[in-house]
């Protein structure tokens, strides 16, 4: 259903949300869009579906969040503003455990209306989501943040897209600060990378054994060449 990326607007964000009466609790820079896929009125235009993409400007977007968990963070990003429209919204949990963060939730809310899509045979409020064990390409240490050049989310009929990411939701463990980059590796996460390590130690014990064998063979042959001289 969704088709190729959008080509992408060079508007990056930098974002700072601070707890109430408190210091900094999370800081993010990226890039954004949504691209949302809509039904057309068959009666005028010889298509089933076309599509609309909103690139987030961060000269007009409000950006709001929540830090009152200790292990949960939650941003919510209004692409027109929070005050113009209130029911386009983008949001993005992470979640704390064990010492490393994630990015397990991607939400959307949109509304279809003809100034925004003047063609759709829909109309109305929606509501839409994704949830995941980590939608990034790894899961972070406390105290470093996230870098990554680009990522997609797919939800039901919108995408979510983020680029030129530095993401440190929980900036309060570091004084307010980004801290340490942590770059993403696309296609290799966590789990991954403990089996190839895993692997890696059971080929290196096969080797040892085999040679400890082979050794041992070698010592019992020439025992027994001697015997029999």
């Amino acid at each position: 259903m969704m088709g190729p990326a959008p080509t992408r607007d060079p508007w990056v964000g930098n974002y700072t949300i601070r707890q109430f009466g408190e210091g900094v609790c999370m800081r993010l820079s990226f890039g954004a869009q949504i691209r949302i896929v809509y039904h057309v009125d068959d009666h005028i235009k010889y298509r089933l579906e076309d599509d609309e993409t909103f690139t987030i400007d961060p000269n007009v977007a409000t950006v709001d969040g929540n830090c009152d968990s200790p292990s949960k963070r939650t941003v919510v990003i209004y692409p027109f503003g929070s005050r113009e429209e209130p029911y386009w919204t983008i949001t993005l949990i992470f979640q704390l455990q064990s010492g490393t963060f994630a990015l397990t939730e991607v939400d959307a809310t949109y509304v279809f209306d003809e100034e925004h899509f003047p063609e759709s045979d829909t109309t109305g409020y929606q509501s839409e989501g994704s949830e995941s064990s980590n939608f990034l390409w790894q899961k972070v240490p406390t105290g470093k943040y996230y870098s990554c050049s680009d990522m997609s989310v797919e939800l039901v009929l919108a995408t979510v897209y983020l680029w030129d990411m530095q993401l440190q939701p929980f900036a309060d463990d570091v004084d307010g600060h980004l801290g340490e980059a942590d770059v993403c590796v696309p296609g290799l996460d966590l789990s991954a990378i403990l089996g190839i390590v895993f692997g890696a130690v059971v080929v290196l014990v096969l080797v040892v054994v085999a040679v400890y064998c082979f050794r041992t063979w070698r010592r019992r042959k020439d025992y027994v060449n001697i015997q029999e001289e």
